[in-house]
């Protein structure tokens, strides 16, 4: 069941929502799940979790320019401004009552050694600096409240809890889950607190 430990012979393996995902035979790209010799899968397309988040991020990449002149082409269309305004209204909002101290993104982007601080992948992309505790939800924009992360991860999170939602992810362990509380000078006790420095 979804939240407790497997066990495959002797080696504990992390926990995984088996509803999503299953453990197959080891993919040709050696992708291994925790501890054992077999590679995490999606149920629907058996396909190997990394391979798919890899294959999204090259694709991306690939694409870069088309999606740019695409975006571009939309955002200057009358609907594309009307959205356009409508989020800059939104986000102007949430940032006037938002608790701010100034910290460097270049050290963000640098803190879990260029990889995203929730999946743990380098993507090929520019990492983004995303608030752990929204600020929609009240969160301040300080170092102890940001996070790199690639775009999967900052799409999907978006503004839910992040420890429901990190322990929803195919990826999740406990350690990297310690890890990042650790970056942000908190712990399983208070990680919705929050920080003002």
């Amino acid at each position: 069941t979804r939240g407790l430990a497997m066990y495959l012979g002797a080696t504990q393996v992390q926990p995984f929502n088996q509803q999503k995902f299953f453990l197959g035979d080891l993919y040709v790209r050696l992708h291994k799940w925790d501890k054992s010799e077999q590679s995490l899968r999606y149920r629907k397309s058996k396909e190997c979790c990394d391979c798919a988040r890899l294959k999204g991020e090259i694709s991306r990449a690939n694409h870069r320019d088309q999606n740019r002149v695409r975006s571009r082409a939309y955002y200057q269309s009358p609907a594309g401004k009307a959205t356009s305004q409508r989020a800059r209204k939104k986000r102007q909002e949430v940032l006037n009552k938002v608790h701010r101290y100034p910290y460097s993104k270049k050290e963000v982007r640098q803190s879990f050694d260029g990889c995203c601080a929730y999946c743990g992948v380098k993507p090929l992309d520019t990492l983004h600096i995303e608030h752990f505790l929204c600020l929609a939800h009240g969160g301040t924009d300080t170092r102890n409240n940001v996070l790199p992360v690639c775009t999967m991860c900052n799409k999907s999170k978006a503004n839910h809890n992040p420890m429901d939602w990190y322990f929803k992810q195919g990826f999740a362990t406990k350690k990297r889950w310690k890890m990042i509380l650790k970056a942000l000078g908190k712990d399983d006790n208070n990680y919705l607190q929050l920080t003002l420095f």
